[in-house]
């Protein structure tokens, strides 16, 4: 068979290791509950790789191909919290965000941290782990399923041509037996009707002496062949149930990976609720309206209710509230006179620090009420306009005279 087959042996020694278990002594492989491949299921190899090792490796793929979609689910849900919280922040507008939707878009944006680094575990760690594992076992679960299937044909192959062998031996040898005996009882007839006797037990004689060296070589060729089966077969029944506990470690380590990840995820959702909660046990809804209504409160007096008067006391009134016209020219020219220098250091590119720009722009855009009701910014934009216009007419009859 070695001849024959020279391919098994070395085949054999490339793509099957020491199988788990092989170096634990006789105690090991005697204890009656303790089963293995190579011990309980020795003849049934394609049973065993078609219900164990292909679902195993499919059930494997598919765990791996489920573990990233949900890597990608977080993302996704991820990105969507991101910009949920830009739109509610957005939404706020112009106003102060007040205490309560500061908590709520800082949770937001850390439940997404938090789903894009589970994202990254699950991918890495768990898919990665489980997707390299199958690379390895690829090559060499091709080899064993080659391995196996040569070893079994060739022991089936050796046990089929036992068998016919044995059972035409024992056919050859009762039919020599039988006819010897019809020859010896058939003794006393006559010469010719025994010398036919004689030649067919001779015949039956030399067909089992024929069937009985067919039967040794049968012999022989399966003796040999279930030594190989027990020497071979027991390396790759025993790398495969190795395979398989490998491939269940794997599987059960991936699995608790995830509950870590999970747990500590919700850990981190459940201080994320709890500093939210202590934001809004710790927050003055009402103090905070009482501060925006005191900041930013009328400087008019509160409007009353007004007597029937004549139309000559409403014309004195209306003459005095009216603002000086005198007064604010006197308010301009005033301020015209301080932005000049300023103008005429723009002009003539000397520059002016970033201070008083500054001080220049607030004042620009200034709101707060002025002399009779008239703001101070317009005061102060009246002013630059008139500064802006005697400077440029002056650089325009400078240019003019020369």
């Amino acid at each position: 068979l070695a001849e024959t087959h020279p391919m098994v042996e070395g085949a054999m020694t490339e793509s099957v290791d020491t199988p788990m278990g092989a170096d634990e002594g006789p105690e090991a492989c005697n204890d009656p509950d303790v089963t293995s491949f190579k011990e309980h299921m020795w003849d049934r190899f394609e049973f065993i790789w078609n219900r164990r090792s292909q679902p195993s490796r499919k059930m494997l793929e598919g765990f791996m191909t489920c573990m990233r979609e949900r890597a990608q689910l977080e993302r996704h849900y991820a990105r969507g919290l991101q910009q949920g919280a830009e739109k509610l922040m957005q939404s706020a507008g112009a106003i102060d965000a007040p205490l309560a939707l500061e908590a709520v878009v800082s949770n937001m944006r850390h439940r997404a941290e938090q789903s894009e680094e589970l994202a990254d575990e699950l991918e890495q760690d768990v898919a990665g782990t489980v997707e390299e594992m199958l690379r390895q076992h690829a090559e060499v679960s091709r080899r064993l399923h080659a391995d196996g299937n040569r070893l079994m044909r060739h022991w089936q192959d050796s046990r089929r041509s036992y068998e016919a062998a044995s059972a035409r031996y024992a056919q050859a040898c009762g039919q020599a037996v039988q006819e010897a005996q019809e020859c010896r009882t058939c003794a006393v007839l006559q010469p010719i009707e025994w010398k036919r006797l004689a030649e067919r037990t001779v015949t039956a004689s030399r067909q089992a002496v024929t069937a009985e060296r067919d039967f040794q070589k049968g012999l022989h060729r399966i003796n040999v062949s279930t030594e190989l089966q027990e020497k071979q077969m027991s390396h790759v029944l025993g790398a495969m149930q190795d395979m398989e506990e490998k491939r269940s470690l794997c599987f059960k380590d991936a699995v608790m990976k995830i509950a870590v990840f999970d747990t500590s995820w919700l850990r981190n959702v459940q201080y994320d609720l709890d500093s939210v909660v202590q934001a809004l046990e710790g927050s003055n809804e009402a103090e905070e309206l009482q501060e925006f209504i005191r900041q930013n409160r009328s400087q008019a007096p509160y409007p009353s209710q007004q007597p029937l008067r004549s139309h000559w006391e409403l014309k004195g009134e209306l003459s005095e509230s009216a603002p000086s016209t005198q007064e604010l020219k006197t308010v301009v020219s005033s301020s015209t006179e301080e932005i000049r220098p300023l103008l005429q250091n723009l002009l003539s590119r000397r520059g002016v620090d970033e201070k008083t720009l500054a001080k220049i722009r607030s004042s620009l855009n200034s709101t707060e009420p002025g002399l009779e009701g008239v703001s101070s910014g317009a005061v102060s934009r009246a002013a630059f306009s008139l500064a802006l216009q005697a400077e440029l007419q002056a650089v325009s009859s400078a240019a003019a005279a020369a």
